[in-house]
């Protein structure tokens, strides 16, 4: 029941429903959904024994998170609601919110707007006339990709600021859902650091608890592929989250077919001594943002727009 909702938008979008979609997008369900289903499951777990309905209202319905993140969990947030901090504490708050305000109005306000209403709009309209010339192949795919890519990064990376340094102000301690991804050596660092409240909830409660399943019933004898199963699945399910449409599918298979390359990479490297220094994390890092923006270029939807409309 808790999930129906979610699934309900995802098919008014699939549908072309849109005014149903509009408004159940703008309540934040997906958010919502998420905080909900990690209660109930941690609840069925044992980790959650009491249940407080105000204080279960104020999660669920906290302003700053509540239309689009970050996801924060039951019991974080019931700790920081009943406790007031000390005065060194709450100044200390009150300095990282300020610091993260300015950030984030960097971030949405002056770097999302050059990339996405200065940059993107010009480069998509030349990729477009470009590809439709080509049969569907553009050079402005490249600029594109690396301009939207990093749109997507300052404009959620910003409102996340914003909802955190609000939060702080509040006396809630949310947690931080970016953390310099660009900087990822490998795919599998990268979904630590990118959307991190997200990537987290699914590695917890999704991805964790197949890998438990699939062991317990001895689905598979390798471990290996028990995980990269599980990867599959897991990144698979966060695709159609996104939406019920191929480039968002493709999207989550192709990160769930990179974390299986990405682990079997880590286990070659680690039998076999790769060199590592300086360099070869460099270039890691810089293979790594290629692979996530040629993603990025994936989950963008541009592709659909160029090849069938």
């Amino acid at each position: 029941m808790s999930i129906l909702p979610l699934v309900l938008i995802k098919m008014a979008a699939a549908g072309h429903w849109a005014s149903i979609s509009t408004v159940l997008g703008f309540t934040g369900i997906s958010y919502l959904t998420f905080r909900s289903v990690g209660m109930i499951m941690e609840t069925r777990d044992g980790s959650i024994k009491d249940f407080d309905a105000v204080l279960f209202a104020r999660f669920m319905l906290f302003m700053p998170t509540i239309s689009s993140g970050p996801i924060d969990r039951y019991r974080r947030f019931a700790k920081d609601a009943i406790t007031v901090p000390d005065r060194d504490k709450y100044l200390t708050m009150l300095s990282k919110a300020v610091h993260y305000l300015f950030l984030g109005f960097l971030y949405k306000f002056i770097l999302s707007h050059i990339f996405g209403t200065l940059l993107q709009p010009k480069i998509e309209s030349l990729a477009m006339v470009a590809g439709q010339g080509h049969g569907g192949l553009s050079w402005w795919l490249i600029p594109f990709t690396y301009v939207w890519g990093l749109n997507l990064f300052f404009d959620f990376a910003g409102y996340s600021l914003f909802a955190v340094a609000i939060s702080y102000i509040m006396g809630i301690e949310l947690p931080m859902n970016f953390n310099k991804p660009f900087l990822s050596k490998n795919l599998k660092e990268f979904w630590n650091r990118w959307h991190m409240t997200l990537s987290f909830w699914f590695r917890d409660y999704v991805f964790m608890r197949l890998v438990f399943t699939m062991m317990k019933h001895k689905t598979f004898k390798s471990r290996i592929t028990t995980s990269n199963v599980a990867y599959i699945l897991n990144m698979l399910l966060m695709g159609f989250w996104h939406g019920l449409t191929w480039y968002y599918i493709a999207y989550g298979l192709f990160h769930g077919f990179g974390l299986v390359i990405n682990d079997a990479w880590l286990r070659y490297k680690k039998k076999h001594q790769v060199p590592h220094n300086r360099w070869t994390e460099w270039l890691s890092i810089v293979i790594t943002f290629n692979v996530v923006m040629f993603s990025f270029l994936l989950f963008s939807g541009f592709l659909d727009r160029l090849w069938f409309h």
